[in-house]
């Protein structure tokens, strides 16, 4: 798991603005951050596969501020972006109001699944945040689970 910066400070207010208060403008730039981390770690990929919010969150903000960032990481790195191909098939609720290590796994797991046929085998998992990793673990087992590495 790799991460351009801690959640605190400017990249916090980056992220808020991002997702609560439709500032799509930010996503050039958080994008950047992450693609400039991801060239330094020089691992083979060759998608691009979101952990995907469940339709009804989608719904209800308009838009997936990590699919956002997720199609400008694509062009700037110039690998393709799956989308849809990992999905929250269960709606669970924001991992941000959870309150305990516990209730994020239990939150996350379970709740994602892949589309039958394997698009590419090294894929670049992104989430806009992850604070304990459950999210990103949850769509890594389903991952795995259909032979992406």
């Amino acid at each position: 798991m790799y991460a351009p910066f801690w959640f605190e400070g400017p990249v916090l207010l980056a992220v808020h603005l991002l997702r609560y208060q439709n500032m799509w403008a930010l996503a050039p730039t958080l994008a950047g951050f992450i693609a400039s981390h991801i060239r330094l770690a020089s691992m083979p990929m060759e998608a691009i596969v979101l952990a995907s919010l469940h339709r009804s969150w989608i719904r209800h903000r308009d838009y997936n501020q990590a699919e956002l960032l997720v199609y400008v990481l694509g062009q700037d790195m110039g690998m393709s972006v799956i989308s849809g191909w990992l999905e929250r098939d269960l709606p669970g609720y924001s991992q941000a109001r959870a309150t305990s290590r516990e209730e994020r796994w239990h939150n996350a797991t379970g709740t994602f699944k892949a589309k039958d046929a394997i698009p590419a085998i090294h894929m670049l998992l992104v989430d806009d945040v992850c604070t304990i990793g459950a999210t990103l673990m949850a769509c890594a087992s389903v991952l795995i689970g259909v032979g992406v590495v």
